[in-house]
């Protein structure tokens, strides 16, 4: 199994593998899609949390880091959404971890059907407008997902 982490990136000033994505050079950004397409190869998951932080409270979901976006287009490989909702909601950001819900929380995980690229994308070629297109695709759809989610509980 092949981990992707920081350390591979040789980055030590930044808050997370995908945020750095805009801060690195481009030949770091081929070694990490070398990692990615490995991890892909050799696992058969990549977990990717684009939104790269937790939720704000009383938000649907964040803004996402195009990270994720990025590794999916050069790696072309089926994308397998999963949803993750808490009820009630506790630990999201800027919440003390220690201001618990007076009820028991329940997380609950959907794993959607898998969709590739060329679902989202006409042209899959690697450029940055195309990874600012999928990652707009990718939010679109985790918040139309989301709010059909909120509208069901």
């Amino acid at each position: 199994m092949v981990r992707l982490n920081i350390s591979q990136l040789n980055i030590n000033t930044v808050d997370s593998t995908f945020q750095a994505l805009e801060k690195i050079s481009p030949m770091q950004r081929r070694r990490l899609s070398f990692i990615a397409k490995l991890a892909c190869k050799e696992s058969p998951s990549l977990v990717i949390f684009p939104e790269g932080t937790r939720t704000e409270k009383g938000e649907v979901i964040n803004d996402f880091q195009r990270g994720a976006a990025n590794i999916a287009l050069r790696a072309n490989v089926p994308i397998r959404p999963v949803l993750i909702t808490c009820t009630p909601s506790t630990l999201t950001k800027n919440e003390k971890w220690y201001h618990i819900p007076s009820k028991p929380f329940h997380i609950h995980v959907k794993v959607l059907d898998t969709f590739t690229i060329q679902d989202a994308l006409e042209d899959v070629s690697i450029n940055p407008k195309n990874v600012r297109q999928l990652n707009h695709y990718f939010h679109q759809f985790f918040y139309q997902e989301l709010s059909k989610n909120e509208q069901s509980c």
